[in-house]
């Protein structure tokens, strides 16, 4: 969930140069490599991105969590006028 966040909110593709899963699983369970820097994401949504690159699952957060986290990410973001409130629809 997390590699498909960082790539719809514009960050560098995760575990680019990687092309088999072989390499992926090698890459993320042995070597326990971490995404790159998620980018000009807001701190906001970075902080969410992130619970979800956690490698032991007992620490990743649940789908329903993510959508809460979103939720609540999205209510700070208007509150500080970072999205405008009348383009974007609940």
């Amino acid at each position: 969930m997390g590699c498909i966040f960082t790539e719809i909110n514009g960050g560098p593709l995760p575990y680019e140069g990687i092309n088999t899963l072989a390499e992926l699983t090698r890459a993320m369970l042995v070597n326990r490599r971490r995404v790159p820097g998620l980018g000009e994401m807001s701190v906001t949504f970075c902080a969410v991105i992130s619970g979800c690159y956690q490698f032991d699952g007992r620490f990743r957060p649940s789908a329903r969590q993510v959508y809460d986290q979103l939720r609540e990410a999205k209510k700070k973001l208007k509150a500080d006028g970072i999205l405008d409130k009348e383009v974007q629809q609940d």
